[in-house]
């Protein structure tokens, strides 16, 4: 009996535990428009030595672009802990929603600060960024 009472209140802890949602949901990139600290929501592979694992820290640096000859804005964050401080890559393309035509920059600057090209059209889709530590 007391068997029977362990695995019946098992099974019933499992819904709860599926149900739960990650906290870590990207934010648009439009949100990602003030000084603080965000956390990748994933991976971010700049080449075979360079790669920023989830929920790595990045603090905000500026927003600039949009609209005029060149409708790209440009987003500049810097990690908080930077293995590789000297560092840099070429822009390169990634495609973090996985739709077609989705795809955004990334350049690696020195000491870790990384430059996202997100065209205008796509500020209002998922960022790989979230302000949520959870």
């Amino acid at each position: 009996m007391k068997k029977l009472l362990v695995l019946l209140s098992l099974f019933a802890a499992v819904p709860a535990v599926a149900s739960e949602q990650s906290p870590r949901v990207p934010e648009k990139w439009s949100d990602i428009t003030d000084a603080g600290i965000y956390y990748l929501t994933q991976v971010l592979p700049i080449d075979e030595k360079v790669s920023f694992p989830e929920g790595t820290k990045f603090d905000f640096m500026e927003v600039t672009g949009g609209g005029g000859l060149v409708p790209v804005m440009f987003f500049e964050l810097r990690a908080k802990q930077c293995a590789n401080p000297e560092a840099t890559s070429e822009i390169l393309l990634m495609n973090p929603t996985g739709g077609k035509g989705e795809e955004i920059g990334v350049e690696l600057h020195k000491n870790c600060e990384i430059l996202f090209y997100v065209e205008d059209t796509l500020v209002g889709l998922p960022s790989i960024f979230t302000s949520s530590a959870e």
